[in-house]
């Protein structure tokens, strides 16, 4: 089980970049199911810092076994459905990446919100539905958070569709 020394080590060992020299007893922790490490690995894997090189098929493991347990905020889907969508590792999935997308867009992720507009208007791995994804744009265009200037895009993607 890790203890507060041994995330704050793990937290040390990222802001370093010097991942890889805990990668052992990471990868332990994450077999054991500890969901700290499991983030930790698969953000590695996805992103290829932290001292470890890119390997999607890695960081794809990691994110399912996250994606059912620890995905609060929607990121571990949001990776899932660019793996898929890009064929990272995969074969290219269109609706498979829609639907992680879509989940990720539920959590609240943001970015996925509008992945998710923009393939509804183009019916990119679903059906084509303009008036959703126009609904789901005034949404983006609303929140308060999003860049100025993304949001009068999503405005006026809201109006053309």
């Amino acid at each position: 089980m890790m203890d507060l020394a041994d995330i704050r080590k793990l937290r040390e060992a990222m802001k370093k970049n010097r991942l890889s020299n805990h990668l052992l007893q990471l990868q332990a922790w994450a077999a054991k199911g500890e969901s700290a490490a499991m983030i930790a690995l698969s953000h590695a894997y996805f992103s290829g810092k932290h001292g470890l090189r890119r390997d999607y098929v890695a960081a794809r493991h990691w994110f399912e076994k996250i994606c059912h347990d620890e995905d609060h905020a929607g990121y571990g889907s949001h990776a899932l459905g660019v793996i898929h969508y890009k064929g990272l590792g995969v074969t290219v999935d269109r609706r498979k990446a829609f639907a992680y997308f879509r989940r990720s867009a539920l959590l609240g992720n943001r970015r996925s919100k509008w992945i998710v507009a923009t393939m509804l208007s183009a019916g990119n791995g679903t059906l084509r539905k303009l008036v959703a994804a126009k609904t789901i744009y005034r949404h983006c265009a609303k929140d308060k958070r999003t860049n100025p200037l993304l949001r009068l895009y999503f405005l006026l993607l809201s109006y053309t569709g």
